[in-house]
């Protein structure tokens, strides 16, 4: 399955996850509701008859011997609303990590679901056995169906979740850099990562100079038709007189394979703070050794966490200043008018 499919599929089955959990809440409020009315009324008989002295009706009997099981009811039916709002919540978590396909946090929050899930059933079926009498009423078919959509989606997405694909077969979890073989590094770097990203690819790396874009287009070019987009943030320290020039050149290639190319420099104060290199795709993230000697460098390249690299990157390029604008910028300083 390719990354947008996997991702069509897990979003559509999360959606359905937290409406089947809603359902849960609700029908569990609605089952509190139920039998609160019906001890209420059985004890209401019980304390009427004895206060009068009249017998109970025999129609009535039945429900005020019934009055432990409503009690037990109404205990049992709180402990399933806990049970719900617990379920919401970890599909509402899941659906924050729904693109964390490489890491562990949407596969705990999936497991955690699907666990929660079962418990909600048995405790369920514990009531319904006790009570069975009393669980007729239409809107109870929210829990029916909460439940049987609960637990098949929960099966489903601990299945697709962990589907293999494009990013979890081709990729590595981490490629140790070897100074001694700097070629065969970069078809390393290429076979194993760089070719199988897709979509948009983003990129922090302050030292990304001519060299560096140089390095970048041999990792990417025989994937170039894989991405949307590509954005590099960088900062002004180790721009050389032809960066300008080259990164023309490359924003002209790349868009007239229709991928849009962005570059963009680090905020000053972000520049000083800013030392990690990381490059991610639509669905994972790695943290990389500077791009201008990715390939000689005795470092590890290692998968990250994707929202966390995400989140850093979002943060840098708010601050960050287009090419575009730093040239115009730089243009209109006195010492470049010759003033």
């Amino acid at each position: 399955m390719d990354s947008e499919s996997w991702k069509k599929t897990v979003n559509l089955l999360i959606i359905a996850l937290n409406g089947s959990s809603a359902l849960l809440v609700l029908g569990s409020l609605f089952l509190v509701e139920i039998f609160s009315v019906i001890y209420g009324l059985s004890n209401g008989i019980a304390v009427q008859s004895g206060y009068s002295g009249v017998a109970v009706a025999s129609a009535l009997q039945g429900l005020v011997s019934q009055s432990v099981y409503l009690h037990d009811g109404i205990l049992e039916s709180y402990v399933l609303t806990i049970v719900a709002l617990m379920l919401l919540e970890t599909s509402f978590m899941l659906f924050l990590r729904r693109n964390e396909r490489a890491s562990g946090g949407a596969r705990r929050y999936v497991a955690m679901h699907t666990g929660f899930g079962f418990i909600y059933a048995l405790i369920f079926a514990i009531v319904f056995i006790d009570s069975a009498t009393y669980l007729n009423e239409i809107y109870l078919w929210a829990i029916y169906i909460g439940i049987a959509a609960t637990l098949s989606i929960g099966i489903a997405l601990n299945y697709v979740i962990r589907l293999p694909g494009n990013h979890s077969t081709g990729m590595r979890r981490s490629i140790k850099v070897d100074p001694s073989r700097p070629f065969s590094n970069m078809m390393e770097l290429r076979d194993q990562i760089f070719g199988n990203m897709h979509g948009d690819i983003r990129v922090v790396d302050k030292h990304f100079n001519s060299v560096a874009l140089s390095n970048f287009h041999r990792l990417v070019v025989d994937s170039i038709k894989q991405f949307k987009s590509v954005t590099i943030i960088t900062s002004t320290e180790m721009m050389d007189t032809n960066f300008g020039k080259n990164v023309s050149d490359f924003k002209r290639e790349m868009e007239s394979d229709n991928v849009k190319f962005e570059l963009r420099f680090m905020d000053e104060g972000d520049k000083v703070e800013q030392h990690e290199r990381i490059i991610l795709d639509d669905a994972v993230a790695y943290k990389i050794p500077p791009f201008n000697i990715i390939n000689n460098r005795s470092e590890h390249v290692i998968m990250i966490g994707h929202n966390e690299a995400r989140k850093r990157f979002d943060y840098l390029y708010r601050r960050a200043i287009s090419f575009q604008n730093y040239s115009i910028k730089q243009a209109r300083k006195p010492e470049a008018q010759g003033i």
